[in-house]
Order: C-alpha cells, then sequence, then structure tokens
C-alpha cells in the first residue's frame, strides 16, 4: 500500500460522532477549509484563533442548525491521524473533559494542520486534494450545496466530479409530481423537456435518505437551493414553512415568504406524499431557526 492510499484509507475512516442520523460535519469542515489555505499556499499550521472564526461561520452556513463549536473537531481531528496540533499540552483541560477549552486554545494561540508527510504529500499531489475534496463532499453533503462550499473554503476552482445517483430516482419523482415544482408550480419546458426541475432528497441520500418518491420532492432550482439550506422546510401536514432567519425584499418576499403556510403542490398519488420521519428530519438537521408564525 503507498503513503497516498494510507492516507486516503485515514481520511476515508475518519471518525465523526453519531447520534441516530444527526449531522455532524465539523471534522469534513475544518479538512476543506484546510485544503483551501493549502491551494492558496497559505502554509501548513493554521491559528485556532483564526479557524475559530472561519471555521464557526462555515458551521453556521452549512452545518445543522445547533451552536457551532469549532474547538471540537480541531482537536479531536488528531485522533484520525490526519491532523496535529503542537503545543496542545500547554493548554488547561477541563476536569470532566480532555479537551482543551475554547478560551484555552485562544489563550494559547494553538496552531494545527495537516501531518508534515500530508501536506507535502498534498503540495506535490494536487490529484489526492481533488480526490479528498470530492468524498467528503459526496459523504457529507448534498450536491445542491457543493459549489458553494467549495468557493467558501477557497477552492473554488477545484473540478469535482459528481457521483451518479440511482437514474430512476429523479424521473420518478419529477412524474409524481407531474414536472412541477412543488413549491411554486414552476413547469418550464424546453423542446419538450423540463428544465429548471430537480429531484430533491427531504433526508439526505449521504444520511441514508432512501432514494424513494415519498422521500423526493419535485423542486425548481431556486426552491431546491432553498430547501437543502433550511430556509424552507415542510410541516407534517404537507405545508410550507419560511425560516424567521431567512431576510430579504420585495422580491425575497416573492419568491419565498408568499408560499409561506401554502399547501404543498403534492404528487399525483398521495401514497408518494413525504413520509413524517423523512420531514422531521429535514426539520431537525436542515431547517434553520424557527418558522414564521403561520
Amino acid at each position: 500500500m503507498t503513503s497516498r492510499d494510507i492516507w486516503l484509507e485515514r481520511f476515508a475512516g475518519m471518525r465523526q460522532w453519531r447520534r441516530g442520523k444527526e449531522r455532524a460535519p465539523h471534522k469534513p469542515l475544518l479538512v476543506l477549509l484546510a485544503l483551501g489555505d493549502l491551494h492558496r499556499s497559505h502554509g501548513r499550521l493554521h491559528s485556532f484563533v483564526d479557524i475559530d472564526e472561519r471555521l464557526g461561520e462555515l458551521l453556521r452556513r452549512f452545518g445543522p442548525p445547533t451552536k457551532p463549536s469549532p474547538q471540537y473537531p480541531f482537536v479531536r481531528l488528531t485522533g484520525d491521524l490526519v491532523w496535529e496540533t503542537p503545543r496542545i499540552d500547554e493548554c488547561r483541560s477541563r476536569e470532566s473533559n480532555t479537551d482543551p477549552p475554547r478560551s484555552a486554545l485562544l489563550e494559547a494561540n494553538i496552531e494545527g494542520g495537516f501531518p508534515l508527510g500530508l501536506y507535502e504529500l498534498l503540495i506535490k499531489d494536487p490529484a489526492l486534494v481533488t480526490k479528498i475534496t470530492e468524498d467528503l463532499l459526496e459523504r457529507n453533503f448534498p450536491q445542491s450545496m457543493h459549489d458553494e462550499i467549495l468557493d467558501a473554503v477557497g477552492l473554488g476552482d477545484l473540478s469535482v466530479r459528481r457521483k451518479r445517483r440511482d437514474p430512476s430516482f429523479r424521473p420518478s419523482v419529477l412524474l409524481a409530481y407531474q414536472e412541477r415544482c412543488a413549491v411554486c408550480s414552476l413547469d418550464t419546458r424546453l423542446d419538450g423537456q423540463p428544465i429548471l426541475i430537480e429531484a430533491a432528497h427531504i433526508m439526505w441520500h449521504n444520511m441514508g435518505g432512501p432514494d424513494e418518491v415519498a422521500n423526493g420532492l419535485a423542486l425548481c432550482v431556486l426552491h431546491h437551493k432553498a430547501f437543502d439550506r433550511g430556509a424552507i422546510g415542510l410541516t407534517e401536514d404537507h405545508r410550507i414553512v419560511v425560516s424567521a432567519h431567512a431576510i430579504g425584499g420585495a422580491r425575497h418576499e416573492k419568491a419565498l415568504v408568499q408560499f409561506h403556510g401554502s399547501k404543498l403542490h403534492g404528487p399525483i398519488d398521495d401514497a408518494d406524499l413525504p413520509l413524517p420521519e423523512h420531514i422531521q428530519w429535514h426539520a431537525n438537521q436542515v431547517f434553520r431557526g424557527s418558522a414564521r408564525p403561520l
């Protein structure tokens, strides 16, 4: 096994906190942030003072709707042997937890980064950067978010491949919803084929969501992005809700707010309506904050 294979195996086996189907993309986002810095020749080690702010913002944008905690992946990623934190022993620890508290990491100006051997290999082998990036995106985020995450971490010029999903999922969902957006009813066609309409997973595929119509929605490009980012969601009686955290002007009102409380433009067959367990997962793991009053 080559050193390249060993590093890929370590990233593939990277341990992430799990409780049921709750999301925990903290380590993947830290790795992607560090890969972006490497890609832009920003050096190997990163001050936690810098990482705290930047990773915190990434977690707020792309993580679950919980308080971000950048200190945990910064320290715990060392256990996966793809990260190191020199001088970490200088930090005090909580009595009930071996992890140094955030305040101690900031006060001691602790640094972290890829081990030297990995860092040098990544510099020499840009294809390895691409491969790690592809794998982390695929395992942790829906494809509708990939480009935005790449831009946010400084990898926007990287050409990444998209893994092909079950080829029957999109046509099955679009057929069930009569090729129109379940939120706004957009049904644009070009040369007889639907465009601007996509099949969205309610419970994300990489979180165990099945490629079934009852876990899908036909959504236009705009509402697909809004749904995956948690600006809009669903109630269990299939009404559309808009997050109180989503704000904007007149166009925002027209694009999102006017549909708040509206009934979903559902599938032809009620048997294909979104299942409660999928709706609940999205409400807990994706939807941002609380909904506007109905």
